[in-house]
C-alpha cells in the first residue's frame, strides 16, 4: 500500500504540481488548528490575529498605495504626539496669570518699565551727560528708600555706608560741565526714581508675588510695554520722524527707488539691537531675582566706571586726577559692599539679595494674607530679626 504524505492544507485531490503552502508563502495568518502549532498556542495566536489584523491590513494597503512601509511615519506620529501631550501638560501646569489682581500688577509693571526707558532717553536731551550720570548714580539711595517704605526692608548700617563711596566715586569720575534746566533736572531725578522702582518691583514679582521666571515675566509684560511705547512714540511725533528718516534713507532723495541697501542695513541694525536688548532683559531679570534690586543698582554704577575706563583705553585720552580718584573710590566701595554682604548673609547665598534675608515665617504669613500687589509689609532682614531676638 502506497503511503502519500500530503503537505498541510493540501486537499486529497491535489497534484504534485501544486505548491506546498507554508506560513512563509501563504501571506495570511496561521489558521486555527494548524499542524505547526499546538492547540493552545494556535488558539492564542488566533486571538492575537484578530487584534493585529486591522493594523496589518492598513499597513499593507498603505504599502500598495505609496510603495513604502509606513512604519516610520507611524512611529514618528506616536513620538510627536506624546511629546506634544507632555509639553502641553507642562505648560498648563505652570502658574498662570488668571486673576484680575495679577493682570493689574503686570499692567502696572509694564507702565513702570516703559516710563523708565522714556525718562532715561528724554532726560539725556535735557541735561548734560555728566549731570545725568551723577543723578543716575543716586539710584541705590532711591532703592533703599523704596524697599523700606514698601515692605519694611532694613539693612545693616555698614551696608548703607558702603554705598557712599560707590555713589561719590561715580560723581567724581564723571565730573564735568553741569548744565540743565529745572525741568531737565526734575525729569532726570524722576528717571532715577523710576529706575529704582522698576528694580524693586522686578525682584518682588519674581520672588514674592507671582514667582515668575525671567522669560515668563517678559512673555506677559513685553506686549503691554510694546503697545505703550508705540503710543508714546506716536504722541511725541517720533513715529512720523522715524518713517520720514527711513524713507529718505531708502531712496536717498525721497522719490522712491535707489539705495535699498541703506534700508536693509537699518532693518538689520534694529534686529541686532532688539536681540541684544532681549538678551539683556533676560539676564537682568534673572540676576535681579538672584541677588536683589540693591545689588543691581550698585553694579549699574560700576558699569558707568567701566564705561569711562574703556573709553579712556580705546580713545587714548588723558586721565584727570579727579577721574582716576573717582574710579578708584567706586571700585573700593563696590568691594566693601560685596564684603559686607558676604559677612551678613554668608558665601552660600545665591537666590536672595546679598544684603538682606527675608524671614520665612513672615513670607508665609504675608502670602496667606495676600498683602499688597507688589509685596508684603512683613518682610525683614536678618539684621533686623537678630536685633529683635536680642
Amino acid at each position: 500500500m502506497d503511503l502519500h504524505l500530503h503537505a498541510p492544507f493540501e486537499s486529497a485531490g491535489a497534484t504534485d504540481e501544486s505548491p506546498t503552502p507554508t506560513p512563509a508563502n501563504t501571506g495570511v495568518h496561521t489558521p486555527v488548528g494548524s499542524p505547526w502549532l499546538s492547540p493552545r498556542l494556535s488558539g492564542s495566536f488566533a486571538r492575537l490575529s484578530t487584534l493585529t489584523s486591522p493594523l496589518e491590513n492598513t499597513v499593507i494597503a498603505a504599502r500598495k498605495t505609496s510603495g513604502e512601509a509606513p512604519y516610520r511615519h507611524l512611529a514618528l506620529y506616536l513620538v510627536l504626539n506624546l511629546l506634544l501631550t507632555i509639553s502641553n501638560k507642562v505648560i498648563l501646569a505652570r502658574p498662570g496669570i488668571s486673576t484680575f489682581r495679577d493682570r493689574t500688577l503686570l499692567v502696572a509693571f509694564s507702565l513702570v518699565y516703559t516710563l523708565n526707558i522714556a525718562a532715561s532717553n528724554v532726560s539725556l536731551n535735557l541735561v548734560t551727560i555728566p549731570l545725568h550720570q551723577i543723578i543716575r548714580a543716586t539710584t541705590p539711595l532711591f532703592t533703599v528708600a523704596i524697599a523700606y517704605l514698601w515692605d519694611g526692608e532694613v539693612h545693616p548700617p555698614r551696608i548703607y555706608l558702603s554705598l557712599l563711596p560707590v555713589i561719590i566715586g561715580v560723581c567724581l569720575a564723571t565730573y564735568g560741565d553741569y548744565h540743565c534746566t529745572p525741568l531737565g533736572f526734575a525729569f532726570t531725578l524722576f528717571g532715577a526714581f523710576i529706575a529704582a522702582l522698576k528694580g524693586v518691583i522686578t525682584n518682588r514679582i519674581q520672588t514674592r508675588t507671582l514667582r515668575l521666571s525671567a522669560l515668563e515675566l517678559l512673555f506677559h509684560m513685553s506686549p503691554l510695554a510694546m503697545v505703550q511705547s508705540l503710543l508714546l512714540s506716536h504722541l511725541t511725533g517720533e513715529t512720523t520722524g522715524f518713517l520720514h528718516y527711513a524713507h529718505h534713507r531708502s531712496d536717498g532723495s525721497g522719490r522712491g527707488g535707489g539705495r535699498i541697501s541703506a534700508s536693509s542695513l537699518l532693518i538689520f541694525s534694529l534686529i541686532v539691537n532688539g536681540s541684544i536688548a532681549f538678551a539683556l532683559n533676560v539676564v537682568s531679570f534673572t540676576a535681579n531675582k538672584q541677588v536683589g534690586a540693591l545689588t543691581m543698582t550698585v553694579v549699574a554704577n560700576i558699569k558707568q566706571i567701566l564705561t569711562i575706563v574703556l573709553g579712556l583705553l580705546l580713545f587714548r585720552l588723558r586721565v584727570e586726577w579727579m577721574t582716576a580718584y573717582g574710579i578708584g573710590l567706586t571700585l573700593l566701595g563696590a568691594a566693601w559692599y560685596a564684603k559686607e554682604g558676604l559677612e551678613v548673609n554668608g558665601p552660600s547665598t545665591t537666590t536672595t539679595d546679598i544684603t538682606t534675608t527675608t524671614n520665612t515665617n513672615a513670607h508665609r504669613n504675608a502670602n496667606a494674607n495676600a498683602g499688597p500687589p507688589f509685596g508684603t509689609g512683613r518682610s525683614s532682614s536678618r539684621f533686623r530679626n537678630k536685633k529683635t531676638k536680642d
